[in-house]
């Protein structure tokens, strides 16, 4: 008899055992999708485009400035590369949220917003929202710019930004590559 009350303690024992592991496995589990469902704050996909810029201010002596770039990241965060016709690196920007920054080769300049920091790169006014609405292909308006885009048979896509006020009139023309 007494053999039998021990196995059935040892079966005891071991139904205990399993059901403690199986809550202990059902906790952890419960954790990890309960960490799962928390919705992290929206980001937006990275993203990548490569081509040409070239930006016209309309005065007295036009100026004209070209270059090719890329452009990688977000509105938010990203960077963006901007090279000579002959392949050289002429800049390196990045932005974060709360900080910028512009690299010519040794040179490092840091810059309180993204606005700030591409308004020293290019020297137009053009702002971060609106750099990337245009890049994206976004319906929506800027305000003071009129837009043309057309896409070529290639798939490779030209903007051009027209802003005719404030003065001086600037034009930005962007050939993004497929």
């Amino acid at each position: 008899m007494q053999a039998a009350s021990t196995s059935v303690r040892a079966i005891g024992v071991a139904r205990g055992a399993r059901f403690k592991s199986t809550l202990a496995a059902a906790v952890i589990a419960a954790f990890f999708v309960g960490c799962a469902s928390v919705s992290p704050i929206a980001t937006q996909p990275l993203r990548e485009y490569e081509g040409r810029l070239a930006l016209t201010v309309h005065q007295a002596t036009p100026q004209t400035w070209q270059a090719r770039f890329r452009l990688e990241g977000t509105g938010a965060e990203g960077r963006l590369t901007l090279i000579s016709p002959i392949g050289t690196t002429l800049a390196l920007a990045s932005w974060a949220p709360g900080s910028a920054l512009i690299q010519r080769g040794n040179e490092i300049n840091e810059y309180p917003s993204a606005d700030a920091m591409l308004n020293a790169l290019i020297g137009s006014g053009i702002q971060m929202a609106q750099l990337w609405r245009w890049v994206t292909n976004d319906p929506n308006p800027v305000p003071a710019w009129q837009v043309d885009q057309e896409t070529r048979p290639d798939q490779s896509r030209i903007v051009i930004a027209r802003r005719v006020s404030p003065e001086p009139a600037l034009t930005f023309k962007l050939l993004l590559q497929p």
